[in-house]
């Protein structure tokens, strides 16, 4: 019945949440059944109202209408958290002890005071109200303060007359103070009597907004802060005793006296609602911190820990955060919404925290806006410090709000929130940057070990010859190949080449070159020229890389020891003797690399391996490992240590030469592919 109620007067609750709609509800009702009581209240007032009273005593008017507005502009405050949703507070002063005051030494006519304050007050703050939640809550608290300050007030005036009390007061004997103090008993009670709708059902929307939440010291903070200026109303009556009969200095002296109390209480108000705040939204932020730590990194865990959090920072304010990267809006409400392309076309080439008074224009609205006061800072990118997006934090007009020190108080907490999402983001991208690195080596090392199956794994070695081939990758996968290709009549193809260049791109070259030399090779089995001939055309046909491959293509009969060869551009081989322990050929490059130019033709040469005598095939991995200092091994040493190893058998000959260019490359990372094959004829 009352939701239906509500929603009639204010058909905008239908577009709020749950929660706002049953806050907005608590408006309405209070306005509902507080709106006749004002209204009893301003008739009785028009019906007490002795305008000769005005005429003759006007200067005191003016007087107490100033104390009034000074006392009102000074006011003390206390806020507390509902629950994650909504923000509760008391705003009071002591400006209700002046009106008293004024109403023991002129009469009801008087209380005219407080109700132009209080319609001064709210067509100001309706003029300047951003929402209509605002207007509703502003609708309600005027409702019920023109309730109290004229039915109750004159209830209370009517009591003092009848226990003989006199206007103005006659002085401070206990004839005159007792009267007065029971008008101010009255009007407590009454105003508790206004209040006690509001507060039952206020009370109980917050009970089932916060069902596992105690709601006693929300209630025990709500009657404190309605106590605390009535505990200051027995004063008014030293007031006005003092000013009938000591007159108006000493008078003014006891409300310099007041005004410095009224002064201190608003400082120690600040101080106290800072140090909750503050207090509150750390906690909040490390929560949050330790949530984000519990996610896998991402940006959606990211978006949905910020969707539980961002309501829980300040409810008394409304809050939008927005990442350019995901383009996903997290609001603390779900009804608040901002022209994100707007704010974000002005705050991308900001860097640090800004802050706007309600009476400031909004830099990205073109034409002048209602606003409240507006707290914006840009979340930077970690490495590159560019924005990445915003924190947008729009709060209630307050009295902690109202001036600017206390937006710049929020700044610290802003950019740690900032600073928070932008490391989350940065980890989030370092965590899929590892992924991504992980899932890469996993495909290189399947490349490699697919690549590894393309050298052979049963070599037909001939009688009366020994053989010992190794390859070392720089990387998971490799450029460098070397392959023994049955041919027939008993002939061997000996094949090593290399790929000027390393990664996949060189590894895909390796196997389209290898099995382009396997197929020709087959074809020309006493041809070695027409093998890189035909190779060279396929490759510049199907491969068109930029890359070129260096090979040495032997075909060897292994009863004569003929070896029938061509060179890619490849190193120099050579043929090493064990009886006389020195170079016995050296085989040189018979033309250009493969995969450079079409239409290319290689020359072909021939070389008896005798018994005794030691091919050693090599690609330039091994004369270019570098040591530390950068120095090579260069082909030099590479031969002078074969040429002391032909002693032994092609594998311990090999071992040999794998150990010295270790002992020159120390802890140097390997730079280039090592592939070494030596194949002897026994004596």
């Amino acid at each position: 019945m009352i939701r239906r109620i509500s929603h009639r007067l204010w058909p905008e609750l239908n577009t709020l949440n749950e929660q706002r709609q049953l806050l907005g509800s608590v408006e309405v009702v209070t306005v509902l059944y507080g709106l006749p009581l004002a209204i009893i209240g301003l008739g009785w007032l028009i019906a007490s109202t002795n305008l000769e009273v005005l005429r003759q005593n006007w200067p005191e008017f003016l007087l107490f209408g100033g104390l009034i507005v000074l006392f009102e502009s000074i006011s003390y405050f206390l806020y507390f958290e509902n629950n994650i949703y909504s923000y509760g507070g008391i705003e009071s002063s002591l400006g209700s002890m002046v009106q008293w005051t004024a109403v023991f030494l002129l009469g009801p006519t008087v209380l005219w005071l407080s109700v132009l304050w209080f319609g001064a007050v709210y067509s100001r703050s309706m003029y300047r109200a951003p929402t209509k939640t605002a207007r509703w809550s502003l609708t309600r608290q005027v409702v019920l303060d023109l309730a109290i300050v004229t039915l109750c007030y004159l209830a209370g005036i009517s009591a003092y007359q009848w226990a003989g009390g006199a206007i103005p007061l006659p002085g401070l004997t206990p004839q005159d103070i007792l009267p007065a103090l029971l008008a101010i008993i009255v009007q407590l009670v009454l105003t508790f009597g206004v209040y006690a709708g509001y507060l039952w059902y206020g009370f109980s929307i917050q009970k089932r907004l916060s069902s596992a939440t105690s709601l006693r010291p929300v209630i025990q903070l709500t009657f404190l802060g309605m106590m605390l200026p009535m505990l200051a109303h027995p004063f008014s009556i030293l007031a006005a005793g003092l000013y009938t009969s000591e007159g108006w200095f000493t008078f003014a002296y006891f409300m310099v006296g007041l005004l410095l109390v009224a002064i201190l209480s608003r400082q120690l108000s600040w101080a106290v609602e800072m140090s909750r705040q503050q207090s509150h939204l750390m906690e909040k932020l490390e929560q949050l911190g330790r949530a984000i730590l519990s996610l896998t990194p991402g940006e959606q865990e990211l978006t949905e820990a910020l969707t539980e959090y961002v309501p829980q920072f300040l409810p008394s304010g409304r809050m939008v955060i927005w990442l350019v990267d995901t383009s996903q809006v997290v609001a603390s409400h779900q009804d608040f919404i901002i022209d994100v392309d707007a704010v974000w076309a002005w705050i991308i080439g900001i860097k640090d925290t800004r802050a706007f008074r309600p009476d400031e224009p909004l830099p990205w609205i073109n034409a002048p806006a209602r606003h409240r006061p507006v707290i914006i800072t840009p979340i930077l990118d970690v490495e590159a410090r560019v924005s990445i997006g915003f924190i947008y934090l729009e709060m209630q007009v307050r009295q902690t709000s109202r001036q600017i020190k206390s937006q710049e108080a929020l700044f610290p907490f802003m950019q740690a929130l900032a600073a928070q999402i932008a490391s989350a983001l940065n980890q989030s991208i370092m965590y899929q940057d590892r992924l991504e690195y992980h899932r890469n080596v996993q495909e290189l090392e399947f490349a490699g070990r697919i690549q590894s199956s393309f050298l052979p794994d049963d070599i037909p070695i001939p009688e009366g010859w020994e053989f010992a081939v190794t390859l070392l990758p720089a990387r998971e996968t490799y450029g460098d190949y070397f392959d023994i290709i049955s041919l027939p009549d008993g002939k061997l193809g000996v094949l090593v080449a290399d790929v000027t260049d390393k990664g996949l791109g060189a590894a895909l070259y390796m196997a389209l070159s290898r099995t382009l030399i396997r197929t020709f090779a087959q074809d020309y089995d006493d041809q070695p020229d027409l093998v890189f001939f035909f190779t060279n055309e396929r490759l510049l046909q199907d491969a068109r890389a930029s890359l070129f491959v260096t090979a040495f293509y032997g075909i060897l009969d292994p009863q004569t020891g003929t070896l029938t060869y061509s060179s890619a551009g490849h190193n120099p081989q050579y043929i090493l003797n064990r009886q006389s322990g020195t170079v016995k050929n050296i085989l040189p490059p018979t033309g250009m690399p493969l995969g450079v130019e079409e239409n290319t033709l290689w020359g072909q040469g021939s070389v008896e391996i005798e018994p005794g005598d030691v091919l050693l095939l090599y690609t330039d991995g091994i004369p270019d490992a570098q040591n530390e200092d950068g120095d090579f091994y260069e082909t030099t040493r590479f031969v002078e240590t074969s040429t002391r190893s032909l002693d032994l058998a092609p594998q311990e000959m090999q071992a040999a030469i794998l150990a010295d260019i270790q002992e020159h490359v120390g802890n140097a990372h390997q730079f280039d592919d090592i592939t070494l094959l030596i194949l002897g004829r026994n004596l």
